[in-house]
């Protein structure tokens, strides 16, 4: 997951990766997958012990990249490798990693994002089909990004019911996180007309959204709809015809616009069909302080909104 540290993979190795895959191909769209070295789990494995994944995870050293390793390696991928151009599509094939806050660190290095909310089965990706996709000679970024992830859809469809792959333009992540900022912000502003109250909607709505696997992770178009759900559910109660909380149901409706925007292709199994494409950070008990080392974390007014809410779980 994003918020974890553990000693960093060397950057070098992926800039030498990224080149040699370079030099070796002709293709229009440069698509760069990041995955785990991790064997595929054996047949018959149930479903728990099959392995989940996370980014450039080296099953043998016990390692993966961090999220400053990354964005390093991006920027030298950028300025070096592609002479100061964005990656087309960014490909991450591991867990959770359809995050605003990867949305965020990457999106002055690539034009579109492919991740999942929840996490993936040790297979991965689909790469035969991959393949076909990115044969295409007319496609444009978005569309070989929205063949990916109606590729993986195909793949997963009739076996598992907890699949999800969302393609994210990251031309919107500036704007989505001024969306959020506003609505954090507004939730400041409401708790000063009734903090009791205000601390009932976020916890209610917290408890109802949709989170993953891995449950300081929740859908942020889910959270924002079950917030709006709250506060019509108290429409009754004086404090929520104030012009503050009227404020609030705007930013929320503002912010899932925003996510709709940004999320160009969107699939999920049953088990997850209100997942609109975008998770967030939002933990219960305990942040991680490495969560307050990413871009997101250090620029954006959720950070502070996290922290004020668990202190009052």
């Amino acid at each position: 997951g994003l918020t974890f540290d553990a000693t960093t993979l060397d950057t070098r190795q992926t800039l030498t990766y990224c080149q040699s895959d370079i030099d070796l191909t002709s293709a229009q769209e440069i698509e760069k997958i990041l995955r785990d070295t991790e064997e595929q789990v054996k047949n018959g494995a149930k479903l728990e012990e099959y392995l989940i994944r996370g980014i450039l995870f080296n099953e043998q050293s016990r390692n993966y990249m961090t999220n400053q390793a990354l964005t390093d390696a991006l920027y030298e991928i950028k300025t070096s490798i592609l002479k100061n151009n964005k990656i087309d599509v960014l490909g991450m094939d591991a867990c959770l990693m359809a995050m605003i806050e990867v949305g965020y660190q990457a999106k002055n290095f690539a034009h579109y994002l492919i991740a999942s909310e929840e996490a993936e089965l040790a297979h991965g990706w689909d790469y035969a089909a991959l393949c076909d996709v990115l044969s295409s000679k007319n496609c444009s970024p978005a569309q070989v990004a929205q063949g990916v992830v109606l590729a993986y859809e195909m793949f997963y469809k009739n076996k598992i019911q907890f699949y999800t792959q969302s393609a994210i333009d990251l031309k919107c992540m500036d704007d989505l996180k001024k969306s959020v900022d506003e609505f954090a912000y507004n939730i400041k502003l409401c708790k000063n007309i009734d903090k009791t109250l205000t601390d009932q909607l976020v916890r209610k709505a917290r408890s109802l959204c949709l989170q993953f696997s891995a449950t300081n992770y929740v859908d942020l178009h889910s959270y924002c709809s079950e917030l709006l759900n709250q506060i019509d559910a108290f429409k009754s109660n004086q404090s929520v015809n104030k012009r503050e909380f009227v404020n609030l149901k705007n930013s929320l409706v503002k912010t899932n616009k925003s996510i709709e925007q940004s999320v160009i292709a969107n699939v999920s199994g049953k088990q997850f069909l209100n997942a609109e494409g975008l998770s967030i950070y939002f933990p219960k008990s305990h942040i991680e302080q490495s969560y307050l080392q990413s871009d997101f974390g250090k620029n954006s007014a959720w950070t502070n909104f996290i922290l004020d809410n668990i202190k009052n779980n």
